[in-house]
């Protein structure tokens, strides 16, 4: 697989985890510009590298180098009506994807309740 497309496949993970560049590059040892340019194919990934990004995302290597956006964002149709919104899901979608998007939510809600503990910490100094 083409670096560049790696790095593609990297940055979308990532931003469906709510991940900064800031934090991945952070957590690699380098800096964040230099960790865009890894996204952008700029910069080669080297293997440990990879592994390390994908521990960092907590995915499998595998999982990056898998990852089809169109499976992820295009197997999905949405309907609305005048009165409220009705969405219908295609059930086509494979079951790891619905895990990856059940644990996203998992993820998602754990890191608002943190927040929420660190704004009441901040109102009560």
């Amino acid at each position: 697989m083409s670096n560049s497309r790696t790095g593609y496949k990297i940055r979308k993970v990532r931003e469906l985890k709510n991940i900064t560049q800031a934090y991945v590059a952070d957590a690699l040892g380098v800096k964040q510009n230099t960790y865009s340019r890894m996204e952008t194919g700029s910069i080669k990934i080297q293997d440990e590298q990879l592994d390390k990004i994908a521990e960092i995302l907590e995915v499998n290597k595998e999982d990056i180098e898998a990852f089809d956006e169109t499976l992820v964002f295009k197997n999905c149709t949405q309907t609305a009506n005048v009165i409220g919104v009705n969405h219908i899901l295609n059930n086509n979608i494979p079951e790891d994807f619905k895990k990856v998007y059940e644990e996203l939510l998992a993820a998602k809600d754990i890191i608002i309740a943190q927040l929420e503990a660190k704004i009441k910490l901040l109102e009560n100094k």
